[in-house]
């Protein structure tokens, strides 16, 4: 299956935030990059002059005493954020270059923390952008379910990228995404409507009967979220009526 760009992005979008450019002076580089990375993974975004200047900050870690694990990963989500942005520029050398930056980050903050599911997530998505649907990718990608199985957060990332995905998984990936999905919506996650919509609309038909075991208001919820968006899709076990968001 062609893999396109526009699939891969689905994975981390984001909506939009300033950025003060004081606090990039008088903040140390740590401290930046830190919050940065956390305003990143709770779906806000920067203009492209202060995330020019984050990365700046996460470039400059490398000259800083780092003693936590996790300025490596922060480094890592701006890096990722930044190569996404470029890709949807179009311009192949600023995505050379960032991807590069990327794979740097990522090779550090692995040799840090090489069980963390989310820097195995990372490296499958560049893989496949930059090598395409490999063995290396789909390994990275079996190592994210495999040490972070249930971590939500990863999940509405991951999820995406290997539904976009799924007719090039190994069964037992498969079957890790298809329950995922349903955890997704047992969870009740905003993004799960849309990645049934989005990355997941060609497996459908393999998705929705794993509903059948969630609760009954998760799949009203689930039901009455895709009302809400426009697509008339019957979830197991939820009457039509019932899919109705006015209804209590």
């Amino acid at each position: 299956m062609a893999l396109t760009f526009r699939c891969l992005l689905l994975l981390f979008g984001v909506a939009a935030i300033s950025w003060g450019t004081f606090v990039l002076v008088v903040a140390p580089q740590p401290t930046i990059v830190a919050t940065a990375a956390s305003k990143i993974l709770r779906g806000n975004s920067f203009a492209q002059d202060d995330l020019r200047g984050i990365g700046l900050a996460a470039a400059a870690l490398d000259t800083v005493p780092v003693t936590r694990p996790s300025a490596f990963r922060d480094r890592v989500v701006v890096e990722l954020r930044r190569a996404e942005l470029a890709l949807a520029d179009g311009a192949r050398t600023k995505i050379d270059t960032r991807f590069d930056t990327l794979h740097v980050a990522l090779r550090d903050a692995l040799t840090m923390t090489p069980a963390d599911p989310f820097l195995w997530l990372a490296l499958a998505w560049h893989t496949a952008v930059t090598g395409g649907l490999d063995g290396k990718m789909l390994g990275y990608l079996a190592l994210s379910y495999q040490l972070g199985p249930n971590e939500g957060w990863i999940a509405v990332r991951r999820n995406p990228l290997a539904l976009a995905i799924f007719p090039r998984l190994p069964p037992e990936l498969a079957k890790r995404a298809l329950g995922e999905f349903a955890r997704l919506v047992e969870s009740r996650f905003d993004e799960t409507p849309r990645i049934l919509l989005g990355p997941g609309w060609a497996q459908r038909d393999r998705l929705l009967p794993q509903l059948a075991t969630a609760s009954d208001g998760s799949r009203r919820w689930f039901a009455r979220a895709l009302h809400r968006l426009g697509a008339d899709v019957a979830v197991p076990g939820v009457p039509a009526r019932d899919a109705r968001p006015w209804d209590p």
